[in-house]
């Protein structure tokens, strides 16, 4: 039986799906794990078919080589459509080159998720390694929790490069932060996972209004997820001193209608009119009262 979700590898093949981006209006631009099903594909190539491969070249961008190569690429593929009847059709930016530098990794390198192996590598220079970030996401979660299970490993990607994105210059971090979680070369990572730690980052920046692109990559709760992440993260970083231990001296917690967040007394002295702020405004995306109180350190850490 053939695969129901066969994979394009090849230069042609991300041509193909640069046309189809453009096509449709797709908000990102990196090939890697695009998808289409059958019915959009054949609609696309009954366009690329009537398109002259110069304006493939001129107006699109596209290589002359590939845009030679594009409409008898076009009717192969509708063929192969025909014949596999696939669910998806999902595109590779990686090839023959990048397989044969896979299979010299180490054992241990080849089983690492890729996506936050990758981003771990981007982060932890930037001033937030993935032991620091499973924390600050642990932090969160008394509070902000998933209601789907496995997407802890979106949490956690998008916590680091939250975290991540205080290294840009506050003017510039909205802006470059998005372009980060929207077309960076992220592996492992879905268009709606994208979506979801672009509006993490977002609302970590402060912006809470989300641009509209990114309703057409994920749902409006997964959004809401994101979004109230990034809040979280946000409301941690004005305690945060950059040290692990504001992590045993305060709690997030929502419960009976309020969401609680705990100080130690030793850090009774952070408290102030943009903590307050911060916390409000996570409570309200929540639908909760705001509550802050001071207790002994030890029932933090007890907690």
């Amino acid at each position: 039986m053939f695969a129901t979700e066969p994979y394009l590898v090849g230069g042609t093949w991300r041509a193909l799906a640069k046309f189809a981006r453009q096509h449709i209006d797709w908000p990102l631009n990196d090939t890697h794990g695009f998808e289409l099903d059958p019915a959009k594909t054949t609609k696309i190539l009954k366009a690329l078919a009537r398109t002259d491969p110069t304006e493939l070249n001129t107006a699109r961008g596209i290589s002359s080589m590939r845009a030679d190569a594009l409409p008898d690429a076009g009717a192969l593929l509708q063929i192969l459509i025909e014949e596999l009847q696939p669910d998806r059709l999902v595109f590779s930016s990686w090839g023959l080159r990048e397989g044969l530098l896979y299979k010299r990794l180490e054992p241990a390198a080849r089983t690492q998720d890729p996506l936050l192996a990758g981003m771990a590598a981007f982060a932890t220079p930037r001033g937030c390694a993935p032991q620091r970030a499973a924390r600050i996401a642990g932090w969160t979660v008394g509070a902000v929790s998933s209601a789907t299970p496995g997407r802890e490993r979106w949490r956690l990607a998008a916590t680091m490069l939250a975290m991540a994105s205080q290294s840009i210059e506050k003017n510039l971090r909205s802006r470059q932060s998005l372009d980060w979680a929207l077309h960076k070369r992220w592996v492992g990572l879905s268009a709606e996972g994208r979506a979801m730690i672009a509006a993490t980052v977002l609302s970590n920046s402060g912006e809470t209004e989300l641009p509209p692109e990114l309703a057409m990559l994920a749902d409006a709760n997964l959004l809401e997820e994101g979004v109230r992440l990034g809040l979280a993260i946000r409301l941690f970083r004005r305690l945060d001193g950059g040290s692990d231990k504001l992590l045993e001296a305060s709690a997030l917690t929502a419960q009976g209608g309020r969401l609680l967040l705990s100080l130690g007394e030793s850090r009774a002295a952070l408290r102030g009119y943009q903590l307050d702020k911060d916390l409000a405004n996570l409570a309200a995306r929540l639908a909760l009262d705001p509550a802050l109180e001071v207790v002994p350190d030890e029932q933090i850490r007890r907690h």
